[in-house]
This record gives structure tokens, C-alpha cells and sequence, in this order.
């Protein structure tokens, strides 16, 4: 949100106390509803861009258990081949 210029505001939910020291914690932001719209946008592309970065991810991990598997069936043939 700061690099489109959007002033928001980091939202308070409470205090984490732990060895007698209060910490706030922060969870969320307060924009103004001007910007609604450039926010949803924004997020509307995050998601877009995080759900093409996961295909990528799951089509590497898929290609790499293929070539695993290849690998394995290359290396039982030739053994099985040697005790012929």
C-alpha cells in the first residue's frame, strides 16, 4: 500500500502480556474509503499473482517426482538386466 500512496492505519486488537511487559498487537489496517477500491484492486492482482507463483511451485514439484520416478524405473530395468 505504500508504494500506490494509500494512507492506512495498522489496527490495535489488544496486548500480548508476557514477563510483566504489555506488547500491542497489531493485526489489520484502517484505510479511507477513498481508496476502497485501489485496495481491492490491489488485492484482487496479489491474489491473481500468488495463485500463478503456486502453479509454477506445483508444476516444478511435479516435474521433479517425474523425473524421480523415471529416474528409478531407468535404474531397476538395467539392474534387472545385469542379473540376466
Amino acid at each position: 500500500m505504500k508504494s500506490e500512496d494509500i494512507e492506512f492505519v495498522e489496527c490495535m486488537h489488544g496486548f500480548d502480556r508476557n514477563k510483566k511487559r504489555a506488547t500491542p498487537i497489531l493485526r489489520g489496517v484502517i484505510i479511507h474509503s477513498k481508496d476502497q477500491e485501489r485496495v481491492e484492486s490491489a488485492y484482487q492482482n496479489y491474489l491473481i499473482n500468488d495463485k500463478i507463483n503456486n502453479i509454477g511451485k506445483t508444476k516444478t514439484m511435479l516435474l521433479t517426482k517425474w523425473k524421480s520416478l523415471l529416474n528409478s524405473i531407468i535404474k531397476l530395468k538395467n539392474y534387472k538386466e545385469s542379473l540376466d
